[in-house]
């Protein structure tokens, strides 16, 4: 029985199991991807413990993406963020930025308004040490027609078993 979604099979497993839920007044999608057909019950346990902290990971994860931000070494979510800067015209980037906020610059601005989207777990070892990969995009960038309205750009973290961050990367 896991939260989310319920009782599965652990002995007929399908390739994917997907929902929606509610986090921090947003619909986020979680999906559940295996390899095999059958999974040892110690493994799903863990999965039900990380479906049970998802709030405390996205806070977490928020914390590694504002820190690649402001690490002088970090290069994945400023190019993420300046490549939104130098790209979108003035027009486009006002659904994200308030150019009249002298307080908080545009680049700060847009990291406020990430937030997550997707949640997929591999348990079974599909992607080696990656177990968590969480997918962030601005507030407000839905899919319509299955094209996402403001980017197709989003910053993933991938995380271990445990949470661990494992490496940030941006993705389309």
């Amino acid at each position: 029985m896991l939260p989310h979604f319920g009782e599965i099979d652990l002995s007929a497993l399908e390739e994917s199991y997907e929902t929606k839920i509610d986090l921090n007044q947003s619909k986020i999608r979680i999906n559940i991807n295996f390899d095999n057909k059958t999974i040892d019950p110690s493994k799903m346990d863990i999965v039900k413990t990380f479906l049970e902290h998802i709030d405390q990971f996205d806070k977490q994860n928020n914390l590694h993406i504002n820190n690649d931000y402001n690490n002088e070494d970090g290069v994945t979510v400023k190019e993420f963020v300046e490549f939104h800067i130098d790209e979108f015209d003035k027009e486009d980037l006002a659904q994200l930025v308030d150019f009249g906020n002298n307080e908080v610059t545009p680049e700060q601005q847009l990291l406020n308004k990430l937030k997550l989207e997707r949640l997929g777990l591999y348990p079974d070892g599909k992607y080696d040490s990656i177990f968590a990969v969480f997918d962030y995009t601005f507030e407000g960038n839905v899919y319509v027609d299955g094209v996402r309205t403001i980017t197709d750009q989003i910053i993933v973290v991938k995380t271990d078993e445990t949470g661990q961050l494992d490496h940030l990367t941006c993705e389309s």
